[in-house]
């Protein structure tokens, strides 16, 4: 009985560990990223970002301006995607990824390293 009810206990809690990746940590609702820029290169990284979220984001693009691109989301059903917001202000090009499932105001997946991918892609290429 011991034995049915021990191998229960793990069977029940598999699917907890699979969905997260570390069910004992939450991480902020969003990620921030900043690149500074002078006027020139701010415009020459500004041009690269409206098509790099429309390739690389997991949602449509539902602005974009000469000062916002962001995306439709997030949603509840995708627990590890993220939705992005980039501005443009003087000097500076502004990369928010947002969480889609937020438990009591934190994330069960960190959005840093979403809205690291495109900070370093712009880095990468800044003239």
């Amino acid at each position: 009985m011991k034995k049915i009810a021990a191998v229960m206990c793990a069977l029940l809690s598999m699917p907890i560990a699979a969905h997260a990746k570390n069910p004992f940590v939450a991480y902020a609702p969003e990620a921030t990223a900043f690149v500074e820029c002078a006027p020139e290169a701010c415009d020459a990284l500004w041009v690269k970002v409206q098509p790099w979220i429309a390739r690389n984001a997991p949602f449509r693009i539902s602005v974009a301006t000469d000062l916002v691109v962001q995306t439709f989301g997030p949603l509840e059903s995708m627990a590890d995607a993220f939705a992005y917001t980039v501005t443009r202000e003087p000097g500076r090009i502004t990369i928010t990824a947002h969480c889609a499932r937020v438990l009591w105001g934190r994330c069960a997946y960190d959005p840093a390293p979403a809205a690291n991918l495109l900070w370093a892609e712009l880095r990468k290429e800044s003239p």
